[in-house]
């Protein structure tokens, strides 16, 4: 969670140094790392559930995740970073899509500190 939170600031941060972008711009890269967490997580979240395999998922997520902000480096070397490839990563990486199946998954394999009985 804590990488989240060094991205969701490092990749605007990209965006203002790496390609000049204005204030606006710097705004739709922030609410493009959100709004894959609005839409999906819903729908992550009962996906993680039926699928069963919750060790799995979390480390396919957590690869998938690492390979997309891997993705921003190697562009800005090959001279190659684009704005429509910071939003695609921001929105797809961060606590979008991916990230959705990896936290919940992370939330629902925690025991339970009451017994399920209690809660009832």
């Amino acid at each position: 969670m804590f990488g989240d939170q060094v991205s969701s600031v490092a990749i605007p941060y990209t965006g203002i140094l790496a390609l000049r972008a204005d204030a606006a711009e710097t705004g739709f890269l922030t609410a493009a790392i959100w709004l894959a967490s609005l839409i999906f997580a819903v729908h992550a979240g009962a996906w993680a559930d039926r699928l069963g395999h919750r060790r799995l998922l979390m480390i396919t997520a957590d690869l998938g995740r690492a390979g997309l902000l891997a993705l921003i480096p190697v562009a800005a070397l090959l001279h190659a970073l684009a704005r429509w490839r910071l939003y695609a990563v921001a929105f797809a990486a961060l606590p979008g899509s991916g990230g959705c199946c990896l936290h919940h998954c992370q939330v629902s394999r925690c025991r339970p500190k009451i017994p399920l009985k209690r809660l009832a």
